[in-house]
């Protein structure tokens, strides 16, 4: 959404036809390919070979229109959530805002080790293991402190750039503004509580280098 009403005025109706016109062609053609796959490991005569077999009948795409395997790349690669933060970036640039999208990528990169639970997802898991019962609930807080404080801050920072475009009663952001604020009063003893516990750590760790 930021994507679309921060772009130029000039680039929004190419990017508005690639969001709602070319994206779900590319994951329909994607999405047939994996059901005709996964339609072969049940046997003839199986119910979920009907559900998959309907997932790759042409009736139910988006549109009739071929894509080759490098237009499909090619948009994949566009839509990346790395490349929309890269892009959004350089607008803020563009228009000397003081934004730093590309923050984003460290938190994105972090879920997705946990969604894939790969070496670093087994990293955390070890580090909780190793944490003591009272540092742990802590860490914990902190966490759920940061995630709710994420959601309601680009909530609220994606309203404030889009309600231009958008228009109508701008009273929401104000009440918007005032949740955010509650919320960070209510979480600061957390992350403080937290940063203490760390202090050590750091500091040992500073010695080292």
């Amino acid at each position: 959404m930021l994507l679309l009403t921060l772009s130029e005025e000039s680039e929004q109706e190419s990017l508005i036809e690639e969001f709602w016109e070319i994206i779900p062609i590319a994951l329909d053609k994607r999405r047939a390919r994996k059901a005709k796959i996964a339609e072969g490991g049940f046997p003839e005569g199986h119910p979920s070979r009907d559900v998959f077999r309907l997932l790759y009948d042409e009736r139910m795409q988006h549109s009739p229109r071929k894509m080759s395997r490098k237009e499909r790349q090619l948009i994949d690669q566009s839509w990346s959530f790395s490349e929309i933060l890269n892009r959004l970036q350089k607008i803020s640039n563009k228009n000397k805002k003081d934004g730093d999208f590309l923050t984003f990528l460290h938190m994105y990169g972090m879920a997705s080790h946990l969604a894939h639970a790969d070496h670093a997802a087994m990293d955390l898991l070890l580090d909780r293991a190793l944490r003591s019962e009272d540092e742990l609930m802590i860490l914990q807080s902190a966490y759920i402190s940061r995630i709710t404080s994420d959601i309601i801050s680009l909530a609220l920072f994606s309203s404030i750039e889009a309600h231009p475009l958008v228009g109508g009663d701008v009273s929401y952001i104000n009440d918007m503004n005032i949740c955010f604020s509650r919320h960070m009063a209510l979480c600061d003893p957390i992350n403080d509580l937290f940063n203490k516990s760390q202090e050590a750590f750091y500091r040992e760790m500073d010695t080292q280098v």
